[in-house]
């Protein structure tokens, strides 16, 4: 081979050559950006996965933490009424000691006597009120029997017929009872006002 075609081939070798080295370029170029934008589409898809399962987290901690919360105030509240129950109790317990130890008053079994229309009783009175009650029922028409209360009533009076049909009840404790029925709310304010 002559010098020319020697140099011509060797021409034609480095153009292919420097083709070759252009294609390589190009297609490691397309290889990397391919690996980025299929990196990058990984990343993005595995990040949206960890953010929903991170938000799916935070809400199950937000809705177990509010159960958490409502168990606390409904434990406290409950709490709060036991204690409130038992003030009220403890208020109710020392009004009957109190009323125990007052003594008879004429006007209470006057009350009584004032609406009945029957003329044989028995009337229930405290023991320390026997004496007191006689003189007060030998003024009046009825027939009467004198019998002591139960430890119960805390004094005041019941009266009752004969046949036991009608029941007149104004001991202290029935009052105590009624008081505490319909003034509850009343009461609940007054002692627990915030």
């Amino acid at each position: 081979m002559d010098n020319n075609t020697l140099a011509d081939l060797n021409r034609m070798i480095m153009a292919i050559d420097h083709e070759c080295c252009i294609k390589v370029k190009e297609i490691r170029l397309e290889a990397s950006e391919e690996y980025n934008r299929i990196k990058n589409e990984l990343i993005t898809s595995r990040k949206i996965g960890l953010e929903r399962e991170f938000a799916k987290e935070t809400k199950e901690i937000a809705k177990r933490q509010l159960r958490e919360e409502s168990k606390l105030r409904q434990h406290h509240k409950l709490k709060i009424e036991e204690l409130k129950a038992a003030l009220l109790e403890e208020i109710v317990q020392n009004v009957r000691e109190a009323v125990q130890k007052l003594s008879f008053d004429e006007s209470i079994l006057q009350s009584v006597l004032e609406k009945i229309s029957i003329n044989e009783i028995f009337v229930f009175v405290d023991q320390r009120d026997i004496a007191e009650t006689k003189k007060i029922l030998s003024r009046s028409n009825v027939k009467y029997e004198i019998k002591q209360m139960p430890i119960e009533g805390l004094g005041g009076v019941i009266v009752c017929s004969k046949d036991g049909r009608e029941i007149w009840d104004n001991s202290f404790e029935t009052r105590i009872n009624i008081l505490i029925e319909t003034h509850a709310d009343k009461l609940n304010t007054m002692v627990f006002e915030q």
